[in-house]
């Protein structure tokens, strides 16, 4: 089959900057599993900072690079194209690929800057019949699916409460939090929210404390711990029967069960251990399902819509916080933005 012609727009951390230091066993930036993927050709960079474009350019060994992304667009014939913008960017960007004929784009997260527009560039793909996928990586890894089906496993008992820590803010973090939260337990009743009290290391996208409960009733607390100290993502699963913490870094996972009793009640020992064959920052297999799904005109394992959902739960959180009470989802402020990212 054809390799397909990709383009990235945005050089910075995700699309190019991650894998400044090459390793053997990492692919961290959408060039880099682009140059890489025997299915896929890395034919166009566009950024505007022309220090970049230059460097990742003779990096990659691309003739053509690009300031402005109607030109590159107008000049190549791209098959497929990765954009990572901020998010106040990518609606505007979809119009253009889509009016260049492109098969097949990606986003990073969060899918917009608001409801509204990523509402817009979902139907946009659909009525031209592009495929549109959202870089929540951790979707797209098999370890996940494994533990998905583990977790909802009738053997472990009833859910008694899951707590997650998080750092980096809402938008950055969270967004990845809740796109897995949703992927293990369903999709959100409500949410309560309040600012953290520990700080993000970005006053632009704060943490946020928030109270979920999703539609089958299990409970959540999302707490925000100070990102100056250390970063941290981890869900921590209290079966009625089993815990599972889990690493959201490092792809790692400990569960426990009743191996013994103490006195007059049951103690939790280590059982099991999971890994990933891959940490969580490995973003090969998000270009090989993408490019796969281009080919074979399927849906991504994170879609547009899985993209929406996610950006619904943190503009959910900062409005829940805003009006300080528990707000419903879905809801109908479909227009507020959040600090691009």
């Amino acid at each position: 089959m054809k390799k397909l012609k990709c383009g990235v727009i945005g050089c910075g951390r995700i699309g190019c900057g991650f894998d400044e230091i090459l390793s053997r066993t990492l692919i961290r930036t959408h060039a880099l599993s682009y140059y890489k993927n025997p299915k896929s050709e890395l034919v166009a960079l566009c950024d505007i900072d022309k220090k970049k474009l230059e460097y990742y350019g003779k990096k990659y060994k691309i003739e053509k690079v690009y300031e402005n992304s109607k030109d590159m667009f107008e000049d190549q014939k791209l098959d497929c194209v990765s954009i990572c913008t901020t998010a106040n960017e990518h609606f505007k960007l979809v119009k253009e690929a889509i009016k260049n004929d492109v098969k097949g784009i990606i986003i990073e997260k969060p899918i917009s800057n608001s409801l509204d527009s990523a509402e817009k560039i979902i139907k946009l793909c659909k009525k031209s019949n592009v495929v549109l996928a959202v870089n929540h990586q951790r979707r797209f890894d098999p370890f996940y699916h494994l533990l998905s089906k583990l977790i909802n496993q009738k053997k472990n008992g009833n859910v008694q409460n899951v707590n997650v820590y998080y750092g980096g803010g809402i938008a950055n973090s969270g967004s990845h939090i809740y796109d897995v939260l949703r992927f293990f337990f369903g999709d959100v009743k409500s949410l309560n929210a309040n600012v953290s009290l520990n700080s993000s290391n970005n006053m632009q996208d704060p943490n946020y404390d928030v109270k979920i409960q999703f539609k089958n009733k299990i409970r959540c607390n999302l707490v925000g711990i100070n990102f100056k100290n250390y970063g941290i993502a981890e869900i921590d699963i209290l079966f009625a029967k089993k815990r599972f913490s889990i690493d959201l870094v490092t792809n790692q996972v400990k569960i426990f069960e009743v191996l013994s009793r103490v006195q007059d009640y049951k103690l939790l020992q280590l059982s099991k251990q999971l890994k990933g064959k891959r940490p969580a920052t490995d973003i090969r297999l998000v270009i090989e399902n993408f490019i796969n799904c281009v080919q074979t005109r399927k849906n991504p394992f994170c879609t547009g819509y899985d993209g929406y959902k996610s950006l619904e739960l943190v503009v959910g959180s900062i409005l829940s916080a805003k009006s300080r009470r528990e707000l419903q989802i879905p809801f109908k402020n479909k227009n507020y933005k959040i600090e691009s990212r």
